[in-house]
């Protein structure tokens, strides 16, 4: 605003200083001029200071709301710092931190994953992240063992980034105090040069660990089996594929002193089979990437104990039957999948198992390639839970298909997973007179993707033909194709995997489903389409 000042406003009225003081020094009038300017700025002079007043207020009023904003804002920190300081978790016991701790840092199950590699001594990974938050938090874990009882070593990643031999000493022989005398899960991912000087402290540990994942060079599995696990229990082993030398040679083997190992996973190839020797006969988990290798053979011919088969074709080897077929008498369960390059490998290998407990079997084979099952494997009598992923459009697989479920007449529970379901394979699946009934005894019926690859009316008229609604009064009785259905109809559970919106064309067809639904415990697990 601009205001006027009327000692400026007229250099040529304005009386110099040295007048001013001499009129201030005695009573003799101004002249004209000179008193006609003073009048003009006595008469200013009221209206600049009214302008003042307003300004100041102006001012005052502003410095006012700044005073109020930031009292407020005192306020509002004040708050937000007793919201701070009042959490729940400055009050939480510490057996609940604990636990919450616990969630943070690596479990069994990502120690024994063989994804990427883990790394329990990044700093900036818990626990040693937690132990820097305050006084007590730090007190907690470093009075807990838990929180370091799986340690997951990357020894690839610290050549990578240069971390030196005597930090990596450092850092692992003070987690291993803190561990102090738990159980230990460990997993070492080594590189070309083993564990970076850590092997003395690994092997002195080695009385702690209960599982153990190994990703190392052949050399390296060597020098850390020689030890003693007197609590290991289950063991993973991934090698770099290397010459094998043949089962008959009789080339030695490390001896693993590992007394109550039950589990053994070997992972990509059957190395760790030909160069280690474990207590195989007392294993109850097996599990080999390369089941047909004729080292894993030989191992297979010792699971006298084994209750749970994890198998994998991926190469085919001359599978040498000589010593007669592979009798596993405690096997219970068997997951077994076909990889491209392993055609027949599975059937061929499944034909040699002589599995006379078996309650599961898991057959998984190549996508849009040709499924080649079991003609002699004997299941009849125990397999109760059969689950197979094939590509069942093919003519040729279906037939194969139907004449395995032939071999098995007492599975009650089914999982059936293809691209597509041909309306030959729904017509077989339907219970009618006069026909060989497959799979009658069925309770549980999972289908993946679901009913979007398959017709309807055969889809829902196999399902009538082996339901049941208690009352013996299921209508229709009849098969889509005319024909009377028989048999036990014991279904109870149709569960649905990946499965769309359901292709009802009609009236006819909903009602059809809608009294199934009453009778069926239907499960629908769906994506978006």
């Amino acid at each position: 605003m601009s205001v006027y000042n009327p000692i400026s406003s007229s250099e040529d009225a304005r009386p110099p200083s040295a007048r001013i003081e001499e009129l201030l020094g005695q009573n003799e009038p101004p002249l004209p001029a000179e008193k006609e300017y003073l009048e003009f700025a006595v008469r200013q002079s009221n209206s600049t200071l009214s302008i003042l007043d307003t300004r100041i207020s102006h001012a005052r009023e502003a410095l006012d709301s700044l005073l109020r904003s930031k009292k407020e804002k005192e306020e509002e920190e004040i708050i937000q710092a007793a919201k701070i300081i009042l959490h729940p978790m400055r009050s939480i016991c510490g057996e609940i931190l604990l636990e919450i701790f616990s969630w943070s840092v690596y479990d069994v199950s990502d120690i024994m994953d063989v994804g990427e590699p883990l790394d329990s001594l990044n700093p900036c990974h818990a626990p040693w992240t937690i132990s820097q938050v305050n006084r007590r938090w730090r007190s907690i874990t470093l009075a807990s063992s838990r929180l370091r009882s799986n340690i997951a070593l990357d020894f690839e990643r610290y050549t990578y980034i240069g971390i030196s031999n005597r930090m990596c000493m450092f850092k692992l022989s003070l987690y291993l105090k803190r561990a102090r005398d738990s159980e230990l899960s460990i997993s070492l991912f080594a590189d070309s040069d083993g564990f970076k000087g850590t092997l003395g402290l690994l092997e002195a540990s080695t009385r702690q660990w209960r599982n153990l994942n190994i990703n190392a060079y052949p050399k390296s599995v060597k020098a850390l089996a020689e030890n003693s696990f007197p609590l290991l229990r289950s063991l993973q082993v991934h090698s770099e594929n290397i010459k094998y030398t043949p089962v008959e040679s009789g080339a030695p083997k490390t001896v693993l002193a590992a007394p109550e190992l039950r589990i053994f996973r070997s992972v990509s190839n059957a190395v760790p089979c030909s160069m280690l020797d474990l207590p195989w006969k007392r294993l109850e988990t097996f599990s080999c990437s390369d089941a047909s290798n004729p080292h894993c053979i030989r191992v297979l011919r010792q699971l006298s104990s084994a209750k749970s088969l994890y198998l994998r074709v991926h190469k085919r080897h001359t599978l040498d039957l000589a010593e007669g077929a592979i009798v596993m008498p405690s096997v219970e369960s068997l997951t077994f999948e076909q990889r491209k390059g392993g055609e027949r490998s599975m059937a061929r290998l499944l034909d040699a198992f002589i599995l006379p407990s078996i309650t599961f079997l898991s057959l998984t084979f190549p996508k849009a390639s040709l499924s080649h099952f079991p003609t002699t494997f004997d299941a009849s009598t125990s397999l109760t839970s059969l689950s197979i992923d094939c590509h069942l459009s093919h003519a040729h697989n279906a037939t194969l298909f139907f004449g395995f479920l032939r071999l098995t007449p007492n599975v009650t529970v089914s999982r059936l997973s293809s691209s597509s379901i041909p309306d030959e394979v729904l017509r077989d699946l339907t219970l009618a007179e006069g026909k060989d009934p497959i799979v009658p005894f069925l309770r549980v019926l999972e289908i993946a993707p679901g009913t979007s690859w398959c017709d309807m009316k055969l889809f829902m008229g196999m399902l009538e033909s082996r339901c049941n609604d208690g009352d013996n009064i299921m209508d229709p009785t009849q098969g889509s194709s005319g024909e009377e259905t028989y048999g036990p109809r014991t279904l109870k559970r149709l569960h649905f995997k990946r499965t769309g919106k359901l292709l009802l064309s009609d009236s006819e067809d909903r009602e059809r489903w809608g009294r199934l639904c009453r009778v069926l415990e239907v499960l629908y697990h769906f994506v978006s389409t």
